[in-house]
C-alpha cells in the first residue's frame, strides 16, 4: 500500500494544508503534466484551492492523469476564508469519475492568495492541531468496514464558473528578465520573448508568478484588486475554521 499526496498548489497554501493533514504522503504536484496509476489497496489525499466556489479547471484537467482502480481517496479543498461552495463537491464526483472511492472529505483554510491580510499565515498552529485532529479520525474510518458513504455539501449542477482574468501583468522596466515566472506558471500564459507580458486566455490567476517574482514587478490589475478586497472585507471577515466529512 502506497499513501500520496496530490495537489495543485501555486502559492502553496494548499501543500501547507496537506502536509499537516498527511505528512507521510509521498508528494505529487499536478501544477505541471503527471500521470500515473495507483492500486486498489493505495489512498491519495488529493487537495486544490477553492477559485470563486469551483475548483479550477486546470487544476481538475491535470487530475484527469490521474488514474485508480477503486484506490481510496480524501477530498481536500482550500479555500481563502469566504467559501468553498460547490468546489469540494466537485472534486470528490471527480474522483470517484477516474475511479478513486472517495472516503472521507476536508474543506481547510490558507492565507488567501491576492488579498494577504485575509487569513493571513493559515494554516497556523490551531489549523495543524485541527487538521491532525482529523487525520486521526479518517485513519480510524480506513481502519473499519465496511467504509460508509460520505455526505459532502454542495449543489449539482455546480455554480457557474466565472472568468479568471485579474489582469496579471509585469512592470516592463523593472522585470529583471530572469524567467522564473514562465517557468512555474502552470497555465504557460507567460511567453519567454516578453516575460512582463500575460496572456489573459490562459491565465487562470493563481498568482503563482506574482509571488515568486524576485524583483516584485509582477502585480494584477490595482482596480481589480481594490475590487477583490472591498468584497472580501465584507463576506471573509472572522476566522472561520476546517471541516471534516465522514
Amino acid at each position: 500500500m502506497a499513501c500520496y499526496n496530490i495537489f495543485f498548489s501555486p502559492t502553496g497554501g494548499t501543500r501547507r494544508v496537506l502536509q499537516a493533514l498527511n505528512p507521510d504522503g509521498v508528494e505529487v504536484d499536478i501544477s505541471k503534466d503527471a500521470t500515473m496509476s495507483l492500486g486498489k489497496d493505495d489512498i491519495a489525499f488529493v487537495a486544490m484551492p477553492c477559485y470563486a466556489g469551483r475548483c479550477p479547471a486546470l487544476a481538475i484537467r491535470r487530475l484527469n492523469g490521474v488514474a485508480a482502480s477503486g484506490s481510496r481517496a480524501v477530498a481536500v479543498i482550500v479555500y481563502g476564508n469566504r467559501a468553498y461552495e460547490d468546489s469540494l463537491l466537485e472534486l470528490a464526483d471527480t474522483l470517484e469519475r477516474l475511479g478513486f472511492d472517495v472516503c472521507a472529505a476536508v474543506a481547510a483554510i490558507a492565507e488567501h492568495s491576492i488579498i494577504r491580510s485575509i487569513a493571513e499565515s493559515r494554516p497556523d498552529e490551531e489549523d495543524r492541531a485541527r487538521l491532525a485532529s482529523f487525520s486521526r479520525k479518517i485513519q480510524e474510518k480506513l481502519a473499519s468496514s465496511p467504509l460508509r458513504p460520505v455526505i459532502i455539501p454542495g449543489n449539482r449542477p455546480y455554480k457557474q464558473a466565472k472568468p479568471a482574468d485579474m489582469g496579471v501583468h509585469a512592470d516592463k522596466d523593472a522585470c529583471m528578465r530572469c524567467g522564473a515566472c514562465r517557468k512555474a506558471c502552470p497555465a504557460g500564459a507567460i511567453a519567454p520573448q516578453e516575460p512582463w507580458s500575460t496572456d489573459s486566455s490562459k491565465c487562470i490567476g493563481c498568482m503563482r508568478c506574482v509571488g515568486i517574482c524576485p524583483s516584485g514587478a509582477r502585480r494584477i490589475d490595482e482596480e481589480k484588486r481594490m475590487a477583490i478586497s472591498a468584497f472580501l472585507c465584507r463576506t471573509a471577515s472572522g476566522r472561520k475554521e476546517a471541516e471534516l466529512f465522514l
